[in-house]
């Protein structure tokens, strides 16, 4: 069973200040069968995921915020799914607990995990090459994707200052200042909607994201288009093509989204089993583990499969398109 606790919401000297405001905590107690070692490792994995606070065995703190409390109710979820028991309480803590160490250990984690994203990002700026081709534009590109992801995660969960972000704001500039001088830019600007039977351009041997765009364009926004995979470094631009998840593309990555995302908002398509399967290529292209859906390591060993099986890019993306099919119908 869940069970909710809800402590009165009053202010306390001993809580830990937000400006003017006090923090609320949120605690999760919980217990999971011994046999479910799996499932005690995925908890264990979840709870390290969002950040939270660890109490001591079982018990972990949060701050009572609507990202927190959503993350901390699923994970209860999934505890009693498991055949456990969790215990979610609100509020703030009347004895036992101090609740400005508390805030200070969620501080210090949480900037020991943005001074780590900074070093990560300052590293990768120092490979980028100044002179590069598109093909090699790309894994940058997914690079940087993914920094922003992962920094964004991080600013969600914050509820005070702390040094690390700042040094990640700056890193991630500096690493996107010298990508963007890496190479030449040139083309057209985005069409608002193509017409039919447009030509959809995306580079040769397509992954996930690529296949999955595909699929997306013959499925939901153009049944007519016509997909060719090229080798960017010899393709000469075309004006009525549509280029995808290219350099320089019509529709690629922005911020945090794959081209899969950004496809979906900019035709706006709304199917719901359709915005699951973005939350899946997100996590697949991206490999930021940010929507850490159980379907997706299947899904992933699926689409190797057709990946490996096929040289072709025309019969891996027919194949892809079956695949995906299927997968809208479960989904």
């Amino acid at each position: 069973m869940l069970y909710i606790v809800a402590f009165p919401r009053k202010q306390r000297s001993n809580l830990a200040k937000m400006g003017t405001q006090p923090i609320k905590w949120l605690l999760l107690l919980y217990q999971i069968p011994a046999k479910s070692e799996t499932g005690r490792v995925r908890v264990w994995r979840a709870l390290q995921k969002i950040g939270v606070v660890s109490v001591k065995n079982s018990v972990s703190a949060a701050p009572d915020t609507a990202v927190f409390r959503k993350e901390i109710l699923d994970i209860a979820g999934e505890i009693i799914a498991l055949g456990g028991e969790a215990i979610v309480t609100e509020g703030g803590f009347l004895f036992g607990l101090d609740t400005d160490s508390l805030l200070q250990s969620y501080n210090t984690q949480l900037d020991v995990e943005f001074k780590s994203l900074a070093k990560e990002i300052r590293e990768a700026t120092k490979e980028v090459s100044i002179k590069m081709a598109a093909n090699e534009f790309m894994k940058w590109e997914h690079k940087r994707t993914k920094f922003k992801s992962k920094l964004n995660a991080l600013v969600s969960r914050l509820i005070s200052a702390v040094d690390g972000e700042d040094q990640c704001e700056s890193s991630l500039k500096a690493f996107e200042k010298k990508l963007k001088g890496g190479i030449e830019r040139g083309g057209k600007e985005k069409l608002a909607k193509p017409p039919p039977g447009s030509i959809w351009v995306t580079r040769k041997n397509p992954h996930v994201d690529r296949l999955a765009s595909a699929w997306l364009i013959k499925k939901f926004i153009d049944p007519k288009a016509e997909i060719r995979f090229v080798d960017m470094d010899k393709y000469t631009w075309d004006k009525n093509h549509i280029r995808f998840d290219v350099f320089n593309a019509d529709y690629g990555h922005i911020d945090d989204k794959c081209t899969f995302e950004v496809l979906i908002d900019n035709f706006k398509i709304r199917k719901p089993a359709v915005r699951k399967l973005a939350e899946i290529i997100h996590d697949l292209d991206i490999q930021d583990q940010k929507y850490d859906r159980r379907e997706t390591e299947g899904i992933r060993m699926a689409l190797d499969g057709v990946i490996r099986s096929y040289g072709n890019d025309n019969e891996r993306l027919r194949n892809t398109m079956n695949l995906l099919d299927s997968l809208l119908l479960s989904l």
